[in-house]
């Protein structure tokens, strides 16, 4: 139970950091690129100078930073667990799950564009001429094979619990983020 609520209390804190990164790529990128940009909790904004070219550099960098933590997470929870499958997971090991676990925001973003709502990754797929649902759409499988290997890589009989404390306190941490925290620190 202890591990459960600590788990879940990690996820409300890794969330914010989660967004704040993938908004960072944005920004540095921006910067970068002399933009004059303003970090805001959920986004980030520039003084576009109008180039299709710019505004994709932009755009990528936000789910770039997610991809880079989504991969490293991978790899580092690989090589941590393939060798111990039934050993039970440090806490290392759940920080670099912690980090697989900002995949979904790919199952989230196929979801969203049916709703009419873009994210980045549709209007990255839409600046390079593609239709706005094919990058959400391409990266749902892929956020699924990741995920789903993820979860094989803790033992077996006590994945069910700790993976449900985890991802509800990622959702309580993006509502407590996006709703309450975030437009206080930055509007």
């Amino acid at each position: 139970m202890r591990q459960n609520l600590i788990r879940f209390f990690f996820g409300v804190l890794f969330t914010p950091v989660a967004i704040l990164l993938h908004e960072c790529g944005h920004y540095m990128t921006a910067a970068a690129l002399g933009l004059a940009p303003h970090l805001h909790f959920a986004y980030t904004t520039a003084n576009y100078p109008g180039t299709p070219y710019t505004i994709g550099l932009v755009t990528a960098a936000g789910p770039t930073a997610t991809a880079l933590m989504v991969i490293a997470g991978f790899f580092w929870l690989w090589q941590l667990r393939h060798d111990r499958l039934q050993a039970p997971v440090t806490p290392t090991e759940w920080f670099a799950t912690f980090l697989v676990l900002c995949a979904a925001r790919w199952l989230r973003g196929s979801i969203s564009v049916l709703h009419g709502e873009p994210n980045d990754e549709a209007r990255l797929s839409a600046s390079v001429g593609f239709p706005q649902w094919l990058l959400p759409y391409l990266l749902a499988p892929v956020a699924l094979a990741v995920l789903i290997a993820a979860v094989r890589l803790h033992p077996r009989g006590s994945r069910l619990v700790p993976f449900g404390s985890a991802v509800l306190g990622i959702c309580f941490g993006v509502v407590l983020w996006l709703k309450v925290i975030g437009p206080r620190l930055l509007p």
